[in-house]
């Protein structure tokens, strides 16, 4: 995690020392029941991904705002911690809603 999550993180009560980051050629993506995104953008840059390595996965790929309604968590990607602890704000105000959006995905899919 960056070091502004991890702060953010941490001011919150969280813990991402166990988190690591990892490029998109590195997942097994036959093994992959639904993907969750940030942004829209973050969203569409996966698809385009899968798209133009050629490999093939039938999972969702969705924003937290497809998923939770509403917009885009904004990436703060570099910005000061307000952004990150906006960010953290946001993720939590939506955390249930993404829950049971999640558990409604992989019930479509027969995922588990």
């Amino acid at each position: 995690a960056s070091d502004g999550s991890s702060r953010a993180a941490r001011e919150a009560g969280y813990d991402l020392s166990g988190h690591r980051s990892r490029g998109l050629e590195d997942v097994c993506w036959s093994k992959v029941a639904l993907v969750v995104t940030m942004t829209r953008e973050h969203a569409r840059a996966v698809r385009d991904h899968l798209e133009d390595s050629g490999r093939e996965n039938d999972a969702p790929v969705l924003s937290l705002g497809d998923l939770a309604g509403g917009g885009d968590i904004a990436d703060p990607l570099g910005g000061p911690l307000e952004e990150y602890t906006q960010m953290l704000r946001d993720m939590e105000d939506r955390v249930e809603l993404v829950a049971e959006a999640i558990s409604r995905e992989l019930s479509k899919g027969g995922g588990s």
